[in-house]
């Protein structure tokens, strides 16, 4: 696993299998902060933690991206184009196991998901 600071609270992590999942990329976060994402994960809608425009094109670009954020979030970036099939409200304690569909692929991790409010083990 590789792990890449993008600033202030934006971290990329990188998988052994090539997979990416970019956390809070906000207003302070560098401009390669989504690059080669299939899963973003938004912990609240303040701007330095989401910036809607780069995120929104993200999606739209890169049809194998995911994103999961609180619902106020979520909404935003349905009203602002973001595909809604691919953008998921979550809340504190949610947790969710990705299908894994194909052999490395970096959008296999998060094609499907199934969110549960209970604690993953």
């Amino acid at each position: 696993m590789q792990l890449t600071f993008h600033g202030h609270a934006c971290v990329g992590i990188t998988l052994p299998d090539g997979a990416r999942l970019t956390l809070d990329p906000g207003s302070l976060s560098d401009d390669t902060a989504l690059t080669d994402a299939t899963a973003v994960l938004v912990t609240h809608d303040h701007i330095d933690h989401l910036d809607p425009a780069p995120v929104v094109e993200h999606l739209r670009t890169r049809t194998d991206a995911r994103l999961w954020a609180p619902p106020s979030a979520v909404e935003a970036l349905v009203a602002a184009g973001a595909p809604a099939e691919r953008v998921q409200a979550v809340s504190p304690g949610t947790c969710w196991r990705s299908a894994r569909r194909g052999s490395g692929s970096a959008g296999a991790c998060t094609r499907r998901s199934t969110p549960t409010r209970r604690r993953c083990p």
